[in-house]
């Protein structure tokens, strides 16, 4: 009986302490679901001025390009220019079958021969009122649409012959000896190389820097040379996708030595000041969109998107996104995420 009495006062304490457990094990969990505060280095993000070269990146542009095209449909008969090769203006480049239309003319022509014979006559006859003055004013007028209709012939007979608008390099063409071309046909391309443009784009931020008459210098993939081009041309709008402004600069281009399409490195040739924002490289982030740096505000992880004018080996130094004061976290960068609770233990100047 003793037995029993002790075996039933084990099982009742046993009880009791499961029971008062279960609050203790939920207020750990709930503890350890709160997380803890996460303990980062970071600083004092500070403003600095610097003289910079702006470089950018460009393409070589054609200074005039034309597709040629017919401005009639008609058969070619003929082709008067070898692909890749120097034409002048107002060279022939491919001319149309005109029988036709100058065998249109001779018929208009005979036309107008025995109008003007009956015109002279019917003003005699007119002078000896044999006949009205509307007869006369009918033949007066047929003798005139003759005429215009002359005009209209020789303006299409010019439009079979396709000239050079320009002096220039013809490309590669589209179309042999006996096709059947239509106004929508592109028989060749022509391209102006003596001058060449640069068209290339720089920040926003510098737009008010650079002027038209400006000189940049430039070289391209093939040779290291260093070439001189004047800024000629300002697009009148920032680019909204991408915040930058399109510039263009003619260069000569002394016996075509640079082709259109080919890439270019540029340099602004005078320095420009300007103030940036300066981070330690290991705090800049780069992103699928651009690049990110994490900030502390109010004890919380705040991802910004910044915008870099520059770098050097151990600093970024931004043009957006990061004002002077704020702080930036340079370490633990991996781990952290949008609005969790942050403890920046440094903060150096």
């Amino acid at each position: 009986m003793k037995f029993v009495s002790f075996l039933i006062l084990l099982f009742s304490i046993s009880f009791f302490s499961c029971k008062n457990d279960k609050p203790s094990t939920q207020q750990g969990a709930q503890k350890q679901g709160g997380g803890e505060t996460l303990k980062v280095q970071g600083i004092i993000a500070g403003q600095v001025s610097r003289t910079e070269n702006i470089t950018t990146t460009g393409t070589v542009l054609p200074g005039e390009k034309v597709d040629i095209k017919s401005e009639i449909s008609g058969r070619v008969v003929q082709m008067n220019f070898k692909e890749g090769t120097f034409v002048k203006k107002g060279q022939t480049l491919v001319k149309l079958d005109d029988a036709t239309l100058q065998a249109e003319k001779k018929k208009i022509l005979l036309q107008i021969e025995l109008e003007v014979i009956k015109e002279k006559r019917q003003k005699q006859l007119l002078s000896a009122k044999a006949i009205s003055q509307e007869e006369y004013d009918l033949t007066e007028a047929n003798l005139n649409i003759l005429k215009s209709n002359v005009d209209i012939i020789n303006t299409q007979i010019a439009e079979t012959v396709i000239t050079a608008p320009f002096q220039g390099v013809v490309g590669f063409r589209n179309i042999s000896i006996g096709a059947m071309i239509t106004p929508a046909d592109v028989i060749t391309t022509l391209h102006s190389i003596q001058p060449v443009k640069i068209e290339f784009s720089v920040p926003e931020r510098w737009s008010k820097d650079l002027k038209t008459g400006q000189s940049i210098s430039f070289t391209i993939s093939s040779d290291k040379k260093v070439r001189k081009a004047n800024i000629y041309a300002i697009d009148p709008q920032i680019n909204p996708n991408n915040r930058s402004l399109v510039l263009r600069a003619m260069y000569p281009n002394p016996g075509g030595e640079i082709l259109p399409g080919a890439f270019t490195d540029i340099k602004i040739a005078e320095g420009i000041k300007g103030s940036f924002v300066a981070i330690p490289s290991m705090a800049y982030v780069p992103d699928i969109s651009g690049a990110l740096v994490y900030l502390q505000k109010e004890g919380k992880v705040i991802p910004v998107k910044v915008i870099a004018a520059s770098r050097s080996e151990s600093e970024v130094f931004l043009e957006s996104g990061v004002t002077p004061g704020d702080t930036v976290i340079t370490t633990g960068l991996l781990q952290l995420k949008p609005g969790m609770p942050v403890q920046v233990l440094t903060k150096e100047n």
